[in-house]
């Protein structure tokens, strides 16, 4: 009865020869794996119940992690829009001169090398300006490197995407062990991101990224450079055209925004947040990703703090539907300091959740199966969700901050033993759209099998 009753309009969605959702067709396009005809009809059915229930705005994130593939498994099916920064001062090569300076706030790292680095021309392309570079010599050292902007204020917890275009015009990659794109974690080089660039690199301009997350404490700058690693001895002749480089707080390397003298900023709709699986989860065809309770998980790849825009402090939701029966103190959601945890239940026999504070409302469930939520209407105003009913509210758990990350599968040092087929997270949703999100879940979910 609920289910039809909290699906809106369900059936007109089933009508043969009608288009997907613009939402739809834009996750579609991101899956390397095309899904069948059925499932595609599937996820556009629930798609348009989210947003005909008033609750795709809501969302900063919905994984279907029960998928025909584990690439459209890992995708968040709910687009961000924010303001990227470039923080490559000098993106547009302003102040280079050939034969002559480099661009303005570019330098060359390690001189005493045997490498003399030119700028040998200068264009633009596809309306992109560019810098013919030129490294040529007999290495004396492993190490060669030119770096794109001054050190970049960084800390442990920081997430930096770098990216840069890239083409070989001229010479050879002959005496190269590697050429790298490196965003160079200081002091210390301990927590660098590297994106291996031989054999991929040709004489058609390509755009190369890198996403880190930084961890080693200490860890105060980062700055992106080309680095060459040639054989000591050998003789290196080498032209790159480089265009478009750019640095990103985020999981994503965004559009290309051009700076000519100080980092700029523009709002973009992206892709983001998409799940990394860590340490290898099992992935189950059209049920989910598997956790082996020690060691492996999903990462979001968000801060919530930072950069979720629906969400705030005091009106968030979060939820898991797990497919496995569990009874175990492990979290299917949560985040290092403990402020967001789902557990669908423990040994007690109780589901619990927090949501953006530091205590849990629990109440006893019958079974882990199914979507457990957690949901904060106010600085003092939360909810457990079990199959979209409330089981539990309080206001004496009060609001204390927004997690910095974000996983499935773990929460601090433990790791969730179970399967998890979906999971979301946004702003505090209504006890009806609580009810309409299951109902669309569940539909989705069992018609692939992995629900009843």
């Amino acid at each position: 009865m609920r289910l039809g009753l909290s699906l809106p309009s369900a059936a007109l969605y089933r009508q043969r020869g009608q288009l997907p959702a613009p939402e739809t067709a834009g996750l579609l396009a991101r899956m390397s794996v095309p899904p069948s005809p059925a499932r595609r009809t599937q996820i556009d059915m629930l798609v348009k119940s989210l947003i005909a229930a008033g609750i795709w705005t809501k969302l900063e994130a919905l994984y279907l992690l029960a998928a025909h593939d584990a690439q459209a498994a890992r995708l968040n099916l709910v687009p961000w829009t924010g303001m990227v920064t470039n923080l490559v001062p000098n993106s547009t090569m302003q102040g280079a001169v050939v034969g002559g300076a480099f661009p303005t706030g570019w330098s060359q790292v390690a001189t005493s090398n045997g490498i003399t680095r030119s700028v040998v021309g200068l264009g633009t392309s596809n309306g992109l300006p560019y810098v013919d570079m030129r490294w040529t010599g007999t290495a004396s050292s492993a190490y060669v490197d030119m770096t794109f902007a001054p050190t970049i204020s960084a800390a442990p917890g920081d997430r930096f995407t770098a990216s840069v275009m890239l083409a070989l015009v001229g010479g050879s990659t002959t005496g190269l062990t590697a050429l790298r794109i490196v965003t160079y974690a200081a002091p210390g080089n301990s927590d660098n991101n590297t994106v291996e660039l031989l054999p991929t690199l040709s004489g058609m301009t390509q755009r190369f990224t890198g996403t880190r997350l930084l961890t080693v404490s200490g860890i105060t700058g980062v700055s992106p450079r080309i680095a060459l690693v040639p054989t000591v001895g050998a003789t290196i002749d080498i032209t790159l055209r480089i265009a478009a480089p750019q640095i990103v707080r985020m999981d994503v390397p965004g559009n290309f925004v051009p700076t000519s003298g100080a980092a700029a900023s523009q709002v973009q709709t992206l892709s983001r947040f998409d799940l990394s699986a860590v340490n290898s989860p099992a992935f189950t065809v059209d049920r989910g990703y598997t956790g082996n309770g020690t060691t492996n998980y999903l990462d979001t790849n968000a801060n919530p703090g930072v950069d979720f825009g629906r969400m705030t402090l005091n009106a968030a939701s979060y939820g898991t539907w797990v497919s496995s029966e569990n009874a175990v103190t492990a979290m299917a959601m949560g985040d290092i300091a403990n402020l967001v945890l789902i557990q669908p239940r423990n040994e007690s026999g109780s589901a619990a959740a927090r949501i953006n504070d530091g205590g849990g409302i629990t109440r006893g469930v019958p079974s882990s199966v199914g979507l457990t939520a957690g949901n904060r209407a106010a600085a003092t105003a939360r909810s457990l969700y079990k199959n979209g009913a409330e089981l539990a509210t309080d206001t004496t758990g009060v609001s204390v901050a927004m997690p910095a990350e974000l996983y499935l599968l773990r929460r601090g040092a433990t790791y969730y033993p179970g399967q998890v087929s979906a999971a979301f997270a946004g702003s505090s949703l209504t006890a009806a759209q609580h009810l309409a999100l299951y109902s669309a879940l569940r539909t989705y979910l069992m018609a692939l099998g992995a629900a009843s």
